[in-house]
């Protein structure tokens, strides 16, 4: 049996430079002037990779960067020490451009991404067979770049479970109902993206706990002959407001910490950042939980696109709160 690796492999398939510009009040239609500006690496897997070395782990960050602007992501990762081994691709790495006015209500203008190939995606999957072997978990998450199909996620779940790594798999509608086919291990969607793999709306907490189960529940009956050893689990985040984890030892609710938001972007990676990798290190579902939301709430208090330290998220371990509500099948 293989044993427990120490190494995470993310794959982000459309990174982004975020770009945050500050300014004091925003006025459509007219010349807003710019207090400053901040430029981070960004995208779900690179985020959990950066959240990863922050814990003091080992990422090997993934997926397709091109032109200049993915030189520069490259150069952001150097500098954080963070492991990287990306497939260079024709076309410019995506830019996207936050407008913080400084009430709270960021507004974002998101790049599509360069074009990707069929050819670039098995040139992917090469590379995936390669690190994989030495890792325990592969994370897969983000949006996805033109060219690319929804089941893009289906097709690549299977190389992790190929090669006994755990799967993460955090991305929109469709594409995370085309990759829930392929039995991930951990799937994270959000409330609004819950209610649209469910067909319903989820309003109270009541119903974030009945909607992390019945996910849980409609995995494990995709799962056909494997049902009985497939334990999937699955985390409804809703932002400041409490979190449901659904697993094998139950549901959980998660209540983060109490902070001073300053800025959302990147927190969901975070959190599964600090979840695999405490993972990894060998805790129990619900401390893996306590730490994800001691770290999406920290990064919740950086400003523009920065993510969160070692140092923050122990200061707020503490006031990430997680309770057992009941057995999943009951």
């Amino acid at each position: 049996m293989k044993q427990a690796s120490k190494q995470i492999v993310a794959v982000t398939l459309n990174p982004c430079l975020d770009t945050a510009f500050f300014v004091d009040g925003l006025n459509v239609g007219q010349s807003n002037q710019v207090l400053r500006v901040e430029r981070d690496a960004g995208g779900n897997g690179i985020n959990v990779s950066r959240v990863v070395r922050k814990l003091g782990g080992r990422a090997i960050a993934t997926g397709f960067l091109g032109g200049g602007i993915g030189a520069h992501l490259v150069a952001i990762l150097d500098n954080e020490s963070v492991c990287h081994d990306f497939i260079h691709i024709k076309g410019e790495t995506r830019v996207s451009i936050m407008i913080e006015p400084g009430d709270g209500s960021p507004t974002v203008l998101a790049g599509l991404g360069p074009f990707v190939k069929t050819i670039d995606v098995v040139a992917l999957m090469d590379e995936l067979e390669l690190l994989l072997p030495d890792s325990g978990w592969l994370t897969l998450g983000g949006s996805l770049p033109p060219g690319l199909q929804a089941d893009v996620y289906a097709s690549l779940v299977p190389l992790g479970r190929k090669h006994g790594c755990k799967v993460l798999l955090d991305a929109d509608v469709p594409s995370m109902s085309y990759g829930m086919d392929a039995l991930p291990d951990l799937i994270k969607p959000n409330v609004s993206e819950a209610e649209r793999l469910l067909g319903r709306t989820i309003g109270s907490q009541k119903e974030k706990i009945e909607a992390a189960k019945e996910l849980r529940d409609e995995m494990k009956g995709r799962s056909g002959l494997l049902s009985t050893i497939y334990e999937p689990t699955v985390i409804i985040s809703d932002g400041e407001r409490n979190a449901v984890m659904a697993c094998a030892e139950g549901i959980y609710l998660g209540e983060p910490p109490k902070v001073n938001a300053r800025s959302t972007i990147g927190s969901g990676d975070s959190m599964l950042g600090a979840f695999v990798w405490e993972s990894i290190m060998g805790k129990s579902n619900a401390e893996c939980f306590q730490w994800g939301l001691a770290a999406g709430a920290a990064t919740a208090t950086t400003n523009g696109a920065e993510i969160c330290s070692r140092s923050m998220i122990l200061q707020l371990l503490e006031g990430a709160h997680v309770s057992h509500c009941h057995p999943v099948n009951a």
